[in-house]
């Protein structure tokens, strides 16, 4: 559990918890600063290298059309992951109506809707001078959006999982 309120920071105090190491609880509290605009570049760098290596390696393997939608795919995917797991982190339960990553989720789909519609509505595609993936690289490329847009998800999920364990170790640890 990472502390996001006053509630939560004063059980780290009283359980004896060391300063958090990763100043995480202040990054997501800062509405924008340079800390959050890192945070942001960090985030995005991860996309950027994920989708740019993706379209590198798959250069030799398949069609150029293919790779643009393939590459396309991963990008808006990507960035929707990171949207997702940046706001389910912070609110809990993911489908409470009166959280904003109810509200998100439902973009998500959306978008979803929307990218489905441009890879596979000749019209669209033409326009976007995409063709759809075959299934090897359209899996391919979920699987690098997933990485690269969640990667800061997980690592902040372990990292709350790591210190609610060296609290209960402190909590179970004899006097």
């Amino acid at each position: 559990m990472i502390l996001l309120d006053k509630k939560s920071a004063s059980f780290g105090r009283s359980v004896g918890l060391p300063p958090d190491p990763l100043p995480l609880v202040a990054l997501l509290q800062a509405p924008f600063g340079q800390a959050r605009l890192g945070l942001a570049l960090l985030q995005g760098a991860g996309i950027l290298a994920g989708v740019f290596s993706f379209h590198l390696w798959s250069l030799s393997h398949s069609p150029e059309a293919k790779i643009r939608g393939a590459t396309f795919l991963a990008l808006v995917v990507g960035n929707l992951v990171l949207a997702v797991a940046d706001a389910s982190s912070t609110s809990g339960r993911l489908f409470a109506p009166h959280r904003k990553t109810y509200w998100i989720t439902f973009a998500v789909a959306v978008a979803g809707v929307v990218l489905i519609a441009v890879l596979t509505v000749p019209l669209l595609a033409d326009l976007f001078k995409l063709t759809p993936p075959d299934l090897p690289l359209l899996c391919l490329a979920l699987a690098v959006a997933g990485l690269s847009g969640g990667w800061f998800g997980a690592a902040r999920r372990l990292h709350g999982l790591l210190r609610r364990s060296r609290a209960e170790a402190t909590l179970l640890a004899p006097s």
